[in-house]
């Protein structure tokens, strides 16, 4: 015979009692079944379950993070956009506009990089010192193929991004009105998803 505590007001009790002497609780043991023959479960085997349930939900929310990280690292959709849309700079269109006026802040912004617009504008800065007011006709040759190289290292910069993070950039003009992304991870969704299935969190 062994003693053991009562789940309902802690006394000691013996574990062949049938009841607790004081509080009346009903001693319930690995062994006990009902009248139909169905195990019944004590407070402590119910508890267990909680606390191994919630663990396992915990780990599994743990497993869903460790996912969305790896595939999708840190880029954001606006990045991921923006890489794809460096892609497409291949020619000399832009290297060439970078001569307007404000091109190089509209490509900076769209393509979310200072690389172009800082070669260029220390380019013009060192022209300026160096030939003074003969430094326009510098602007002139060396703005497109600086431009270019900036354009080539940013584009190649997006391109090792997005291989390292699982995403195609072949895709250069992909389909926004069909998929939407997850606010928490990145991690593209259906139109109709409410929850990604990434991450779990509530778009």
């Amino acid at each position: 015979m062994a003693l053991i505590n009562c789940l309902e007001c802690g006394q000691k009790i013996s574990d062949k009692a049938k009841n607790c002497p004081k509080c009346g609780w009903k001693v319930v043991t690995d062994s006990s079944v009902d009248f139909y023959g169905n195990k019944i479960e004590s407070k402590e085997t119910v508890n267990n379950q909680v606390k191994e349930n919630k663990k396992t939900s915990q780990q599994k929310n743990y497993s869903y993070k460790s996912k969305s990280s790896k595939t999708y690292g840190s880029i954001k959709p606006g990045l991921i956009k923006a890489y794809k849309l460096r892609q497409q700079d291949d020619g000399w269109g832009y290297a060439f506009a970078h001569m307007i006026p404000f091109v190089g802040l509209f490509y900076a912004f769209s393509r979310r990089t200072i690389t172009v617009f800082g070669y260029v504008f220390i380019e013009r800065i060192i022209s300026s010192l160096l030939f003074g007011e003969a430094a326009i006709i510098c602007w002139f040759i060396f703005t497109p193929f600086l431009a270019k190289l900036a354009i080539n290292n940013a584009r190649e910069f997006a391109k090792k991004r997005l291989r390292e993070n699982g995403i195609s950039e072949s895709d250069t003009s992909p389909e926004f009105s069909k998929n939407k992304f997850c606010k928490n991870c990145g991690a593209a969704m259906n139109m109709n998803d409410i929850f990604c299935r990434s991450c779990g969190f509530k778009n």
